[in-house]
């Protein structure tokens, strides 16, 4: 998980004010509430939460992915 490994390198450089995004909204859904469930995509989510706790003044953030629209040929 991309958001997860960003987490890792942010905490190990002990970076400060960081804003992560993501743009699946269960994944942010989960984090804010810190409510993970027992499988190990749970479990993930619990390792970034964990982790996110050594970083000082971060937020989450949910992107609006507009799709695309074809031209129809």
């Amino acid at each position: 998980m991309a958001l997860y490994k960003a987490i890792l390198w942010v905490a190990d450089l002990h970076f400060d004010n960081i804003i992560f995004e993501s743009d699946c909204k269960h994944v942010i859904d989960s984090l804010v509430s810190k409510n993970f469930m027992d499988n190990e995509y749970g479990s993930t989510l619990r390792n970034c939460n964990n982790n996110l706790t050594v970083i000082q003044n971060f937020s989450l953030s949910l992107l609006i992915v507009k799709p695309i629209e074809l031209p129809i040929v």
